[in-house]
């Protein structure tokens, strides 16, 4: 099945392109970047998309753009980390897009391996969530979220702060295992997830052994 997107209040049927991030932006055409519009709708996909390619044009002119719908972000997740540096190679017009995470340093799971060794240092395997937010023109919020309303399409956030509304809500928060059904987990593991936990249990360990080697 397609995967459904809204362009100017006009629903369009669309579908991935393969290897999106491996192409140019030039690539893209004047759609949304990594989607072409699926043409079998005739002549209502025909209208949809050139309202799109309408929209993108007033947006690179500098013209303000209705914002239509409002994308929302929870999570700094690798999913969300794409997402955002696709909008920043090719907005989607219409599309005001918002960040909500409680890490402002997301890191790169496949680079903890090395970081561990000593092969790359924090900044090396960590992505700047504020500076990838400001490239992709995304609302930041720095906050860690309380709960969803999904009647009323809203992210609630902590500290008295207002709800959030969205259209369209994509979780990417990652997973925390429940290492206390395990027994002897708790005493004799280092939950790998979530990372940053891991990060800070890691420099406390290794210190606890410098300290050690030290008095022996």
């Amino acid at each position: 099945p397609g995967v459904s997107a809204v362009a100017a209040g006009t629903q369009q049927r669309l579908r991935p392109a393969p290897c999106i991030f491996r192409q140019p932006p030039e690539a893209f055409g004047s759609g949304p970047i990594g989607y072409q519009p699926d043409r079998s709708w005739g002549a209502a996909g025909k209208r949809a998309e050139a309202r799109v390619s309408a929209l993108t044009g007033a947006m690179m002119a500098g013209a303000k753009v209705p914002v239509v719908k409002d994308l929302v972000l929870v999570g700094g997740g690798h999913t969300h980390i794409e997402v955002l540096r696709s909008f920043g190679m090719r907005p989607m017009p219409g599309v005001r897009l918002t960040l909500i995470t409680r890490d402002m340093h997301s890191p790169y799971s496949g680079m903890l391996p090395g970081y561990i060794s000593g092969f790359y240092s924090y900044d090396d395997c960590h992505i700047d969530m504020s500076r990838l937010a400001a490239f992709a023109n995304a609302r930041l919020v720095h906050a860690e979220v309380e709960g969803i309303d999904t009647k009323a399409r809203k992210v609630l956030l902590p500290g008295g702060r207002p709800p959030m509304p969205y259209d369209v809500l994509s979780l990417n928060v990652g997973i925390t295992p429940a290492a206390s059904s395990v027994p002897g987990a708790a005493q004799h593991a280092l939950p790998v997830k979530p990372i940053d936990r891991f990060l800070a249990r890691l420099d406390v360990l290794l210190e606890q052994y410098r300290t050690a080697a030290a008095a022996a």
